[in-house]
């Protein structure tokens, strides 16, 4: 019976090949998860998360907020900072991204990985720069 069970619920799940063929037929923008206009609202999500991982630095220490940060910056907020904005919201975006990569950079100096904390500060003179 058991076994019957667990027969059944696979036959459910669709094959590997099945779900790639779906992915391979939808828009490459939406497979790619690429967002291609940002405003105020992805503006006060960078803002906040910057708080919010400036708390976790503060709760926990950079080691888990760091890579937080950096991982936020990667898969969110640099695809965002390339997406189309008007102007006013792309110097906010800047400015957002800048605080935070300022505060990445900090980090990694707090973690003596002074290196990499002056590469963090270096993309933030161009980001203000551009802001």
């Amino acid at each position: 019976m058991l076994s019957a069970g667990l027969y059944s619920a696979a036959l459910m799940v669709p094959m590997y090949s099945d779900l790639g063929d779906r992915l391979e037929s939808a828009d490459q923008d939406v497979k790619a998860g690429r967002t291609v206009r940002v405003g105020t609202g992805e503006v006060e999500t960078v803002q906040r998360m910057t708080n919010h991982i400036a708390n976790i630095l503060d709760e926990l220490g950079g080691g888990h907020a760091r890579p937080m940060a950096a991982a936020f910056l990667a898969n969110t907020v640099m695809p965002w900072i390339a997406a189309d904005a008007t102007a006013q919201v792309r110097q906010q975006m800047l400015a957002a991204a800048a605080d935070l990569v300022y505060l990445t950079g900090w980090m990694a100096m707090y973690e003596r990985a002074h290196g990499l904390g002056q590469r963090y500060f270096q993309a933030v003179a161009r980001q203000k720069a551009a802001a």
